[in-house]
């Protein structure tokens, strides 16, 4: 290892990690002007070929970057894009039960994106293009092994992997955003609250020809559960090729603690056997090409942040990956904290924006750790009510199959769609968000109901001529009023109250009653990330107060 180094580079933002998240936020941050150096251990990205479901919102957020029609079509190129949830014995075998007919069923009127699949080597070069082409570096081939911070900035000591060779790199600010395992967060000494590990589970990269089986059947997931193991395939689109996740092997009711150990062995030949296992095929030629060992686990990080230095993704949130729940939180958190460190950087984000990254993620990482909780248990139900029974074909078989599949039905559903957790968390108690009397509406997981109650995210419309509000809104405008219906309310006072503290805000009129009906106000005041920070028919008597709490003073 060498010797202490000099300070070599001098940036607004640093980033511990180029992975998914990391390079989210370097793309989100370039996207308000501000540029990053990310630093990544891998050279070249991931390698294993993870497949993460992408939700609505995160699609929204993509679409705000300018990069959602570039991983759709990277998302067309490997996966079926609306193919549907099923649950079977094998791929070769009987189907159990129909979870949702589409990845996409009923979402047309909830947001203008669409949900989709697509794998992490396929999504983060454009991630990196994007942030790239918009001022940001990655630094390849280097973890982070220390960090020192004073009240000017952040020194982040990066060390070659191959090497051992240090470079002391300065910021004002950095990210944490490398993964569960993350180093930033030991080095701050910040513990995790949860429920611990669930399961000890494994996700099997693999080459095989299971066409015969799948090939031109529309399916995204295809759920097993039999007597060897507990699980769900994910196919890339020729069929020959994928990963197989198993969650419990052998039967839980007779050995659970053996039955939640997946990893315990992950010989090459204990993977094939789970593969041939899953598929229904004992001679099916099978290739392993990777192994993931993860534990399902439920936990948030005590703290977001310690100081000039601050947590997203992995690093701060333990989501069992049911729903997509993590990887969603986690470009969640890459939005709202980009664009508030951009307005601190710009010189007008006040003294409250920052603190309040911690207050609105964690609580939004709070209740999808809570969720991927519920899905799993819901998906525990299904799983420990199946018997080989099920397999017959006889009328006692039958009855044991629908039985199942309505219990599957309802509990599956639990992790497949949980379209409240996609699109109706909002901010409470949080120093930007307006308070209103009364609880506002109540938060569920799987049930979505469209409100502007402040610190919701703005609800989807379609205007007259076909276009999106959001994209009628339009992107890197900063602070958004909305005057709806018609209404000839000054906003005279409002803009220069923004303009005092050289924040951005940008008025719109929005004509016609339809999207007045949507809304209930004729007013509202949008945060640079689209959340309703303020609704009302008239302007407060002090506008400039509110301005102040918008922006964080």
């Amino acid at each position: 290892m060498s010797g202490p180094a000099s300070v070599e580079s001098d940036v607004p933002v640093l980033i511990a990690g180029g992975g998914l998240i990391g390079l989210s936020a370097a793309m989100f941050l370039a996207q308000h002007g501000i540029p990053s150096l990310a630093v990544e251990r891998l050279r070249g990205g991931s390698q294993l070929p993870r497949a993460a479901f992408f939700h609505m919102r995160t699609l929204e957020m993509f679409r705000s970057a300018g990069i959602e029609d570039e991983v759709r079509e990277q998302s067309r190129k490997e996966f079926e894009p609306e193919g549907a949830l099923i649950i079977m014995d094998t791929l070769a075998g009987k189907k159990l039960a129909d979870i949702i007919p589409s990845l996409n069923e009923g979402v047309d009127a909830l947001s203008p994106c669409r949900r989709l699949f697509v794998t992490q080597p396929g999504l983060e070069p454009i991630l990196r293009r994007r942030a790239e082409a918009a001022g940001a570096k990655v630094l390849d081939g280097y973890e982070a092994v220390g960090v020192d911070q004073d009240a000017d900035g952040v020194t982040l000591t990066a060390q070659d992997v191959e090497t051992g060779q240090q470079r002391k790199l300065r910021g004002q600010y950095l990210l944490g955003a490398d993964g569960a395992h993350s180093r930033i967060r030991d080095l701050l000494d910040i513990p995790f609250d949860g429920r611990g590990v669930f399961s000890n589970s494994i996700t099997i990269y693999f080459h095989a020809d299971l066409g015969p089986q799948l090939l031109g059947k529309q399916l995204s997931v295809v759920y097993i559960n039999n007597a060897t193991l507990g699980g769900f395939f994910r196919m890339d689109k020729d069929c020959k090729s994928g990963f197989l996740a198993v969650n419990t092997v052998g039967d839980p009711k007779k050995d659970p603690k053996a039955a939640a150990d997946a990893a315990a062995d992950i010989s090459e030949a204990r993977l094939i056997e789970l593969v041939r296992a899953g598929a229904g095929i004992p001679d099916l030629p099978v290739k392993i090409d990777g192994v993931a060992r993860w534990r399902a686990t439920s936990d948030v990080a005590r703290r977001f942040r310690e100081g000039r230095v601050f947590l997203a993704g992995d690093a701060v949130h333990l989501v069992i990956p049911t729903g997509g729940l993590g990887m969603n939180s986690g470009v969640g958190d890459a939005v709202d904290l980009s664009w508030k460190l951009a307005a601190t950087l710009q010189g007008w984000g006040g003294p409250k924006l920052l603190p309040s990254y911690e207050v609105e993620r964690r609580q939004v990482g709070a209740r999808n750790v809570a969720a991927s909780r519920h899905a799993t248990l819901g998906r525990r139900v299904w799983r420990g009510a199946y018997r080989p029974l099920i397999r017959e074909a006889t009328p006692e078989g039958l009855a044991a199959r629908a039985q199942f599949a309505a219990l599957a039905d309802v509990e599956q559903r639990k992790a497949s769609d949980m379209i409240g957790a996609e699109l109706g968390y909002r901010y409470i108690g949080s120093p930007l968000i307006a308070q209103e009397g009364g609880e506002g509406p109540e938060q569920k997981f799987m049930d979505y109901e469209p409100t502007t109650w402040p610190g919701a995210r703005l609800p989807h419309t379609w205007l007259a001529d076909g276009s999106a509000m959001q994209d009628r809104i339009g992107y890197g405008h900063g602070y958004t009023l909305l005057r709806l219906g018609g209404t000839r309310v000054s906003t005279d006072a409002l803009e220069r109250a923004f303009a005092a503290i050289r924040a951005p805000l940008q008025v719109l009129d929005i004509a016609g009653a339809a999207p007045r009906d949507v809304y209930g106000y004729d007013l509202l005041l949008l945060r640079p990330d689209l959340h309703v920070a303020w609704r009302g028919n008239a302007l407060p008597q002090a506008p400039e107060a509110l301005a102040a709490m918008a922006t964080g003073y």
